[in-house]
């Protein structure tokens, strides 16, 4: 991620939360981890505090875990991708108004 996107948001939270967003696909830790390019702990903390938020639930199957989003991640995870939107949108205009700023300033002498 680069520009506003990259300030704003955290780039492998947004990377989980935009693949949990799947839901044909059975998303296990490591699978994520692996993934949205972070580590398997990096992966379950960051899990475990959005299940603590109801962003989202999990199952056991046997010995694995599988993540999915709930109601309200799902709603989260939207609006996050519009605001990502919006941000790609903007930012030309905010490039363009910084370029003007910059010719306008007067340079030390």
């Amino acid at each position: 991620m680069e520009g506003l996107d990259g300030l704003i948001f955290k780039e492998k939270q947004v990377r989980m939360l935009s693949l949990l967003v799947d839901g044909r696909r059975e998303w296990h830790l490591s699978d994520l981890a692996k993934e949205s390019g972070t580590t398997y702990v990096h992966a379950s903390r960051f899990v475990a505090m959005c299940e603590d938020a109801g962003l989202v639930g999990s199952e056991m199957h046997g010995k694995t875990k599988r993540i999915f989003l709930t109601d309200k991640g799902r709603g989260i995870a939207a609006k996050i991708g519009e605001i990502r939107e919006l941000a790609k949108v903007q930012e030309p205009a905010a490039q363009a108004a910084q370029q003007e700023a910059q010719k306008d300033a007067v340079p030390d002498a």
